[in-house]
């Protein structure tokens, strides 16, 4: 019984799992903004250590949408 119950359980899992990846989100969107702490290792939110490099610092990207190969992306510094 335990074992049919698993099996059960597996199937409505992988079937939940496929349902939820359908697309059901419209994205319509001119560009995507990413900010980068350039002085903050990604372990620092684990371990608090930020491992800050001279010269490293922070950015804002921006990039425009529909992405087309060669296109130039735009990066500034930001305080």
């Amino acid at each position: 019984m335990n074992k049919m119950r698993l099996t059960l359980g597996v199937a409505l899992l992988s079937a939940s799992t496929a349902i939820a990846q359908t697309p059901t989100i419209n994205f319509n969107a001119r560009g995507i903004l990413a900010l980068s702490d350039g002085d903050m290792a990604a372990s620092a939110v684990v371990d608090g250590k930020l491992l800050k490099e001279i010269g490293v610092k922070d950015a804002l990207t921006v990039y425009p949408l529909p992405l087309k190969l060669g296109q130039e992306i735009g990066s500034s510094p930001v305080p």
